[in-house]
């Protein structure tokens, strides 16, 4: 079973999406990832290959706004539901994409829990790190005080003048702050993308997008087998907030707190998460 991390692009949704596979020769189930602000795919390679080994067939891509082939102009573009249309359309284009499990996190698993919501019938498992349900988290920015305070930044970012501009300027001094202790490849991939200005203004219109435009949509009971991890000293997302995604959930749900663990679990707490991950898309294999 092969490990190799491989680079192409998909075509999907009227776009052209960069991605990274690994094991897609193999016979087991497909697994799609979904990454956050401020990275790209290259934060799932360490997960993908391990995954991989167990003869999955793991993809994933980056995302709208950070693919040079996907970076339209305009605020209307990345309305959520749009960024969940975009992982159905890159999952269609595979073979043996029926059903397939989904992992994602920071803004991934904000796109993630609208996906799996609206397609419940082609999730096999969800897993979600660092951001709770839409709900608990709509409700958190408005009346949770610690919520409030850590989305201080997104009422910045709805301001005038290009406010992104602030995480460009020195040379990206306050991106690179949050990648401290990342890999350096990573780092290089990130720097990529984020110094077209195009880019990170698109990255941030995920911000302004779900702050803009109506969030229209119900949320039913998820009974797809979910895991969700949640660093406990995360400063994005409060820990108030994260405990109210179980009220959202019906079916089987594993909800794990990182003591001392921040945001960023994928490269600083990997050897706690992945083999959660790992076991938990193990548990649910497809039907």
């Amino acid at each position: 079973m092969g490990t190799e991390i491989k680079m192409d692009t998909i075509a999907a949704n009227g776009f052209t999406f960069t991605c990274r596979t690994c094991g897609m020769d193999n016979t087991g189930e497909l697994i799609l990832f979904l990454h956050g602000f401020p990275e790209s795919s290259i934060m799932w390679v360490k997960l993908m290959r391990q995954l991989a080994a167990k003869n999955y067939r793991c993809l994933a891509f980056d995302l709208r706004g950070y693919s040079d082939g996907a970076r339209p102009d305009g605020l209307e573009h990345y309305e959520i539901k749009k960024l969940a249309a975009d992982v159905m359309a890159v999952a269609d284009t595979l073979p043996g994409s029926e059903r397939f499990h989904l992992v994602a996190h920071d803004w991934g698993s904000a796109i993630g829990w609208v996906v799996v919501t609206l397609n419940a019938d082609r999730i096999i498992t969800w897993s979600s790190l660092s951001n709770p349900h839409t709900e608990p988290y709509r409700w958190g920015i408005d009346n949770d005080p610690s919520q409030k305070e850590q989305s201080a930044y997104i009422h910045y970012l709805m301001g005038p003048n290009d406010p992104e501009l602030a995480y460009w300027a020195d040379d990206l001094a306050r991106l690179r702050n949050l990648w401290v202790g990342f890999p350096q490849a990573q780092i290089d991939d990130y720097v990529r993308i984020f110094r077209d200005k195009a880019a990170l203004k698109a990255a941030t219109h995920y911000y302004r997008a779900i702050m803009t435009y109506p969030f229209e949509m119900d949320f039913p009971a998820i009974t797809i087998p979910t895991l969700a991890i949640q660093g406990m000293e995360d400063t994005a997302v409060s820990m108030l907030t994260c405990d109210k995604s179980h009220a959202y959930l019906r079916g089987y749900y594993q909800y794990i707190q990182l003591p001392g663990a921040d945001h960023w679990l994928m490269e600083k707490n990997f050897d706690d998460v992945a083999p959660e991950v790992m076991a938990h898309i193990a548990k649910f294999p497809a039907k």
